[in-house]
């Protein structure tokens, strides 16, 4: 089962790095992504738990957390088969424990789940934001709360989508240098948003909807060979 587990999670590990530079990066999701890729700020780490379990995804968090290098944390879950409605609950359950375990200071890392379950849509914003988070498996996304507050300063907090601290660094250091910034219109998360989607609309939704099947394909023909060597080993 160590070998497995070992073996699942380094493909894990590989599956949603392809995701990062081939979608993220590639149709340019997140301008910055390949800057805090190669910076070595983005941290995965691997829940191997058959069954959607709060105390090990809990300690996935704690891990990262310790880590003051990581400001963007990616708990992975190959195991779990589950649909996006529950993913999401279980998300909002690990939030509220790791919210309840750090009183009185606030957690560390705000959260955002991904799933590989989506329509290919561009409206409503909720329907659309799932889509650009279809990773391979069920996700975690964790942004440290300190790099948000660096970029998002007079903004109210609104949840995250995909944000990586090249950008939060780059902005903090012209607002030290005193560069003259625009007046926001809108909420940081609702700029992105919108960037997103008008990016996504000319690389085509349709073009962009088969890479994240390609993979999905690639996962499930991965992890069926590896289940089934492990199974046929026995």
């Amino acid at each position: 089962m160590a070998d497995l587990d070992r073996a699942l999670s380094e493909e894990a590990i590989r599956l949603f790095r392809r995701y990062q530079v081939e979608i993220v990066e590639a149709f340019e999701l997140c301008p910055w992504a390949s800057v805090a890729r190669e910076q070595g700020r983005v941290r995965e780490r691997v829940v191997t738990a058959p069954a959607l379990s709060v105390e090990p995804a809990l300690e996935a968090v704690a891990a990262l957390a310790r880590d003051e290098s990581v400001e963007i944390g990616i708990v992975l879950f190959p195991r779990i088969e589950v649909g996006r409605p529950e993913f999401e609950r279980f998300v909002a359950q690990v939030r509220e424990r790791d919210t309840e375990r750090n009183l009185p200071e606030p957690s560390p890392f705000a959260m955002a789940e991904f799933h590989p379950e989506a329509a290919a849509v561009l409206t409503p914003a909720g329907a659309f934001t799932s889509f650009v988070r279809r990773t391979p498996d069920p996700t975690i996304q964790l942004v440290r709360q300190s790099a948000l507050a660096r970029v998002r300063r007079g903004e109210r907090q609104h949840g995250s989508n995909y944000f990586d601290p090249a950008m939060i660094e780059r902005l903090y250091e012209q607002l030290e240098r005193g560069t003259p910034q625009p007046e926001p219109e809108l909420p940081l998360h609702e700029r992105v948003l919108e960037q997103n989607r008008v990016r996504v609309q000319q690389e085509g939704l349709a073009r962009i909807a088969e890479r994240f099947a390609a993979l999905r394909r690639e996962r499930d023909e991965r992890y069926a060979l590896l289940l089934g060597a492990e199974a046929g080993g026995r």
